[in-house]
């Protein structure tokens, strides 16, 4: 257990690093940018935290969250705020009411110093893309030519997972191939953190600042009224008495081509699962309910097209659907099974039941220690 004095020490090192006096060089701001939808989680978490923070809202939060939040909303307006997105991440961040910049073209080093100078940028707060996108990287190293801060958000601790190593490693690669890092990682636990140190990463440049996005799901999720589950279990067209299964889908078969290997993919899996609702594995069906009706939710980066054998108007029935929100189809079935999708997590958090069909726990991913 790391002491709150030396995680203190650690986020001034992030602010002060390279000697840049933010508070004393005049107008800047505080970007905040995502690609992939679970950096877009945590950033949209923690513009929430940063604007209670400027209004003096009391906030429940762990010692080294307290201390990055005064130490990022010190003579910082909501105003000065900003924010950049590319990939699924901006249709994410406008359906919550932001009109983040489009950085879908920022993919090379001279358009990402343009990007943070226009905006004169003195503090960056990313995620980290999957490893098919190198925007994040270009950014800290853009942010490292100006001598702005960089803090990277991790939005799950998937890197404890045996099988992340080798995606970890290239989540901190330049396009060339070589090594950079944000001055900051902003991680979700101990377990987390324990696995950046393991591949080489300074224990100083880590701090566990907890699952912001989880905290905020709940909280929406409570509002979502039994009405909406209604009518998104109408949408897919099941009665009361039906046991439908969410799958949670997985770009893994697209990142296939990047590098990313798993002995079993999001299609395997759906075949798997499909095998035990038709074998009455009594894991997966619930007896006193009928028929049990599987529904595919498709990640944001994945294409709909490969799942065309797979849908089917027979027993047990396969449909396809992005409808509603994930708590919203996270509420309206019995169940959830996936890989190690956040939906998974998600579910667990709200005492759904979820379950991962390779040695993944969402319930224990849901109460990181």
């Amino acid at each position: 257990m790391r002491s709150t004095k030396s995680t203190e020490r650690d986020i001034n090192c992030w602010i002060c690093r390279k000697g840049v006096a933010v508070e004393e060089s005049g107008p800047s701001s505080l970007m905040l940018f995502a690609r992939d939808p679970g950096s877009a989680n945590q950033i949209l978490a923690l513009k929430d935290l940063l604007e209670d923070e400027i209004k003096q809202k009391q906030q429940s939060l762990n010692p080294p969250m307290a201390t990055l939040l005064k130490r990022l909303t010190k003579n910082l307006s909501i105003s000065q705020i900003k924010f950049a997105a590319s990939g699924p991440a901006l249709s994410q961040l406008r359906g919550e009411g932001l009109s983040p910049e489009n950085w879908n073209c920022v993919n090379s080093p001279e358009r990402a110093r343009a990007s943070l100078s226009r905006h004169q940028v003195r503090r960056l707060i990313t995620g980290l893309s999957d490893r098919d996108d190198h925007t994040p990287q270009l950014l800290w190293a853009a942010a490292s030519y100006y001598g702005a801060n960089t803090l990277a958000l991790l939005d799950d601790t998937t890197v404890t997972h045996p099988a992340a190593v080798s995606d970890l490693n290239e989540r901190f690669r330049l396009p060339n191939g070589s090594m950079i890092l944000p001055d900051t990682l902003g991680v979700i636990n101990s377990g987390s953190r324990e696995s950046l140190i393991k591949i080489g990463i300074p224990p100083s440049n880590i701090i566990v600042l907890g699952h912001l996005h989880l905290k905020r799901f709940k909280r929406l999720a409570a509002t979502i009224s039994p009405e909406k589950i209604a009518k998104l279990r109408h949408y897919w067209g099941v009665g009361p008495n039906a046991n439908v299964i969410l799958f949670a889908s997985e770009p893994l078969s697209e990142m296939a081509e990047f590098g990313k290997s798993r002995d079993k993919n999001e299609l395997s899996c759906l075949r798997e699962l499909i095998r035990r609702v038709e074998s009455r594995d009594p894991i997966v069906v619930e007896p006193s309910k009928n028929p049990t009706v599987i529904v595919v939710r498709p990640h944001p980066r994945e294409y709909l097209e490969k799942f065309s054998g797979m849908k089917s108007d027979q027993l047990p029935r396969v449909i396809i659907s992005r409808e509603g929100t994930s708590a919203e189809a996270i509420l309206a079935a019995d169940s959830v099974f996936g890989i190690t999708s956040m939906l998974l997590v998600e579910a667990a958090s709200l005492g759904r039941r979820a379950q991962s069909l390779i040695d993944f726990n969402p319930n224990s991913a849901a109460s990181p220690k």
